[in-house]
This record gives C-alpha cells, sequence and structure tokens, in this order.
C-alpha cells in the first residue's frame, strides 16, 4: 500500500510469487465490507497495481484484506483528507 496514511486515493501494488486468484477487499472498522479493490487471475512474477478511491469515505483507519489461493495478509491503512 503506497502511501500511509493517504488522501483521497492510494495504490496496492503487488507481485505474486505463484500464478492465483487474488481478492483485496476493504473494510471499515466494525467489519463492514466498504469495496472489492481487486478481484482476479495474476500470473507469477506479474506486477499489478489497483487503486483504492476513498474520496467518499470519511477519516479514520480502515481495514485491506488480500487473500489468495494460499494465503491471507491484512493490514490498516489511514485516511487523512
Amino acid at each position: 500500500l503506497q502511501p500511509n496514511p493517504f488522501h483521497s486515493t492510494t495504490n496496492f501494488k503487488f507481485t505474486m510469487t505463484e500464478s492465483s486468484h487474488v481478492t483485496i477487499n476493504v473494510y471499515d472498522l466494525t467489519g463492514r465490507m466498504i469495496t472489492t479493490v481487486f478481484d482476479g487471475f495474476v500470473n507469477a512474477d506479474e506486477e499489478r497495481s489497483a487503486e483504492f478511491d476513498a474520496g467518499s469515505l470519511t477519516n479514520g483507519i480502515y481495514v485491506y484484506r488480500v487473500v489468495t489461493d494460499n494465503k491471507v495478509h491484512s493490514g490498516r491503512m489511514i485516511l487523512v483528507k
């Protein structure tokens, strides 16, 4: 995630070490899903980018969750307008 904290938009940049289906979702702190940022198949060593537009959201902390065929990763991001 670049950068963090971010303003209205940010990008998820990622490269997979093995081919996999990838889903990136963003949630608020209550666990409600805000949006799906990326949902698709990514080949091994393929560099990808997905933009998250938070222009309609309020300042605060959000959680992103990256799910692949073999792993789940989550992290926090801070929206500051």
